[in-house]
């Protein structure tokens, strides 16, 4: 049996939608409560938000590398079902890389309330000798980079290519300052 690893990625659904999910049931029953015409839809209606809800709760990205078939995957698990189709690896690539970027976004609720947040996003890649890459693992959870470094040594001992931690570097940087 060949040897799957596995690092779990972010979540399908962001916790924004899914309290939204549950929150617009008190909703439903507000317009019922003025509509009673409306029960067999608000019912419907109500069952379809709070299994959305509840899944998304469990719903998240997981990504696999088969490394003795030289397969790799990103694939959705909802639910306890993992899908999602899988790739070659390419086997001429120059180095593996590990890689830290900082993405920064903004969450916006109904207009009312904003707010802007930096996260580190850490990325694993095989970089190929034409300058293209192909991204096998990506995560903003810090509990999840020995899982990275793992995947990144296995890759350059299976490719026999040099493996480049640019986080560590960046790390240090940072210590410095």
């Amino acid at each position: 049996m060949s040897e799957i690893i596995e690092i779990k990625g972010e979540d399908i659904l962001t916790p924004g939608f899914r309290v939204m999910c549950i929150l617009l049931l008190p909703i439903i029953a507000f317009v019922q409560f003025f509509f009673p015409y409306s029960l067999p839809i608000a019912i419907v209606i109500a069952i379809v938000l709070l299994f959305v809800g509840f899944t998304g709760f469990n719903a998240h990205y997981v990504y696999q590398c088969d490394l003795d078939n030289k397969l790799y995957r990103k694939c959705s698990v909802v639910l306890g079902r993992k899908s999602g189709k899988w790739l070659e690896l390419n086997p001429n690539c120059q180095y593996v890389s590990f890689q830290l970027f900082s993405q920064k976004y903004s969450m916006n609720f109904m207009n009312m309330y904003s707010t802007e947040t930096n996260e580190d996003l850490f990325v694993v890649r095989l970089v190929n000798t034409m300058g293209t890459y192909t991204t096998l693992a990506e995560t903003t959870d810090y509990k999840l980079i020995p899982q990275c470094l793992e995947l990144c040594k296995k890759l350059s001992e299976k490719f026999n290519v040099p493996f480049q931690d640019f986080v560590k570097s960046l790390v240090l940087k940072k210590r410095r300052k």
